[in-house]
């Protein structure tokens, strides 16, 4: 830990609006596309509160807009760990997990995020698409009709960022 990560770090603890200000500003850049200077800033939010899972799943966030997929999935991870009940996160993992063509842990994270929300269609469908990737036609077409009737029914609720 270099000198300004300490002194920033007892800094934070003296005044937590610090630590909420570069939080509030890594969001600002995210959502200004500002990626490169969003991820700096939600990585020294994280330094400086390691326990919010919100500055978490905004890292991760900025490193899935970056295309650094293992660094998503270790933030969203994390957030995993501090908030086990976010089916948002999980929908991210099973995303990401996918697209580096680690089917299992994708399912296993789609299965999880719609335990915790049997309405989330964005889940749904990645779950329908991973099953298809791993070679698993039926699981597909079953999630698949699942994902076709909650669209009709109008019932799902994709994800929105």
């Amino acid at each position: 830990m270099t000198a300004f990560e300490k002194g920033a770090g007892r800094a934070a603890a003296q005044d937590p609006s610090l630590s909420a200000a570069r939080l509030n500003e890594g969001i600002a850049l995210l959502n200004s596309q500002q990626l490169a200077q969003a991820r700096d800033v939600l990585l020294e939010a994280t330094r400086l509160q390691p326990q919010n899972a919100r500055a978490w799943y905004n890292l991760g966030i900025a490193y899935r807009t970056l295309a650094q997929t293992d660094a998503a999935i270790n933030a969203f991870e994390q957030v995993a760990k501090l908030d086990p009940g976010d089916a948002d996160t999980l929908y991210f993992l099973g995303q990401l997990h996918m697209q580096a063509g680690r089917y299992d842990q994708a399912i296993a994270a789609f299965l999880k995020c719609l335990a915790l929300d049997s309405l989330h269609l964005s889940a749904e469908f990645g779950l329908a698409r991973a099953y298809l990737l791993s070679g698993n036609q039926a699981a597909a077409t079953q999630h698949l009709a699942r994902f076709d009737q909650l669209t009709e029914s109008k019932i799902g609720k994709q994800i929105s960022l």
